[in-house]
């Protein structure tokens, strides 16, 4: 059978390790740094997503500075940290003026190749982050020899991940939504995951008997009806009737999965930039 995973126990976990780090700075004295955030303020997704950013920095007492003009960004601060709100205008020329000590998401050409090469580095994509949260409850942490199929290729999901986890010992094998071996390769990992813009692209029949598995679903897409989906679907809630037996298929959901989860990472991101800034002195 499918089982959704209950995310607000994990969503809990990473609000306790946010409120310890939040009291780490008022310990350390460490400054409050303001973010700014840079979008597209004419594309209401963006409008809405960053949203819900600056009312979490607000809720742990950090000014947020929403801004549409790439020169308010700051190349090397100790004074702001930077956010890139994606898709925008011209986003590789935008992201090469940001310093890797204010990239907070991890966007930057330095910062990924920092993982590419698995040097010491501070933070990681904020998606990539909760991702790797979500993982760690599954698995308790470890990652070494399991085998892991990811579905999508972008810079700031699918990419880095896949170098973060073999990093961390994982067996990555990574595809695009096009490729045509994705079903081959579904039974065969411990752990998918799901990044692309096609929305529900594997379904619960796509699984043979006996699969055991998790599917973390990053994959944010509307439906023919316009209805928010991700990129996979439990057939067994839908009222399918061909479920094969002794599927143990464990998924995150969408909404509410992997995305206020990023959220969480990214202040959490932005927090060890500050307690970072207090000891650079």
């Amino acid at each position: 059978m499918a089982i959704q995973v209950v995310m607000r126990h994990i969503i809990k976990d990473k609000d306790r390790d946010l409120e310890s780090l939040n009291y780490l700075i008022d310990r350390i004295g460490a400054e409050r740094l303001p973010v700014k955030i840079l979008l597209n303020d004419e594309d209401p997704s963006a409008v809405l997503y960053t949203n819900k950013k600056k009312e979490l920095f607000e809720k742990y007492g950090f000014k947020c500075i929403l801004t549409n003009d790439p020169l308010d960004l700051p190349w090397n601060s100790n004074e702001f940290t930077s956010i890139v709100q994606l898709p925008i205008e011209n986003a590789e020329e935008v992201i090469g003026r940001i310093g890797r000590n204010v990239d907070i998401d991890c966007l930057t050409a330095e910062n990924i190749f920092k993982i590419f090469r698995n040097r010491k580095y501070t933070f990681i994509p904020a998606t990539v982050a909760a991702i790797d949260f979500i993982a760690d409850h599954y698995l308790d942490s470890d990652l070494r020899g399991t085998r892991v199929l990811i579905v999508g290729k972008s810079p700031i999901v699918g990419k880095p991940l896949a170098l973060h986890w073999m990093n961390r010992g994982a067996t990555v094998t990574i595809c695009g939504s096009q490729e045509t071996c994705i079903r081959d390769l579904l039974n065969s990992k411990d752990i998918i995951v799901l990044a692309t813009p096609v929305p529900h692209l594997i379904s619960t029949t796509d699984f043979v008997a006996g699969t055991l598995t998790l599917v973390i679903d990053a994959g944010i897409c509307k439906d023919s009806n316009g209805k928010v989906v991700g990129n996979f679907k439990d057939d067994f809630d839908s009222g399918s009737t061909v479920l094969k037996e002794e599927q143990d298929i464990w998924y995150t959901p969408v909404p509410g999965g992997v995305g206020p989860l990023t959220v969480r990472c990214l202040v959490e991101n932005h927090m060890i930039a500050c307690i970072k800034n207090a000891y650079s002195y």
